[in-house]
């Protein structure tokens, strides 16, 4: 756990603290999609579609993160205090005990820049490698740990299985930036849901005939 100290601009307006009792906030941030994000650039740069130097992907992975402290700062009067960085890692479980799982990514090109950016947010930031599990598993056990111990703690994510627990959500897509809480009765459906449908994106199959509706 690190403590963020955060430069406050001028356009920024007055806080306002919905949480009086909760002076620390701790965002937990599966890092996995900016890291993927600081690597990727446009096709103009590079045909491949690939960053090639180092220093641009940190910056791009800096400027990334910085923006979401920011946009919670200014828009969801949300002042990060800690922050905690979780990557993937190696040998997950689910791979050893269902081979198709994530399959369909095995074709999918690496940027080559991504081993490094990973090793920097190791570094630089103290991310913890999620290895023999997901980056999720680990983001959510933290989460549970943190509110359990009266912590006030937010999960920064693009990923929707997160969803599946209860927990104060914010989504990092840069279209979106999304702050929600996720109750009880609505991560059941989520994860019910998610079950009857499949998963595209991690090949899980969804049951026979059973579609978007129909979950």
């Amino acid at each position: 756990v690190k403590r963020w100290n955060r430069f406050r601009s001028h356009a920024c307006r007055p806080l306002l603290n919905k949480m009086k009792d909760n002076k620390e906030v701790y965002l937990i941030t599966d890092a996995d999609s900016l890291m993927y994000a600081a690597c990727l650039c446009s096709k103009e740069e590079d045909p491949e579609g690939f960053v090639r130097e180092s220093g641009h992907a940190i910056s791009r992975f800096d400027e990334s993160f910085q923006s979401i402290v920011n946009d919670l700062y200014e828009h969801h009067n949300v002042d990060v205090t800690h922050y905690i960085f979780v990557v993937g890692g190696i040998n997950n479980f689910r791979k050893l005990l269902v081979p198709s799982y994530k399959a369909n990514r095995l074709k999918r090109e690496v940027p080559p820049m991504l081993n490094f950016i990973s090793s920097y947010v190791q570094s630089t930031y103290g991310a913890y490698a999620a290895h023999g599990c997901e980056a999720d598993d680990v983001v959510m056990a933290t989460y549970k740990k943190l509110t359990a111990e009266g912590k006030y703690a937010i999960i920064a994510s693009l990923d929707k299985d997160l969803k599946q627990q209860p927990c104060i959500f914010y989504d990092v897509y840069y279209q979106r930036r999304t702050l929600v809480t996720v109750d009880e009765d609505q991560a059941r459906f989520n994860y019910y849901s998610q079950m009857l449908m499949g998963d595209a994106t991690d090949n899980v199959q969804a049951i026979k005939g059973i579609g978007v509706k129909t979950a």
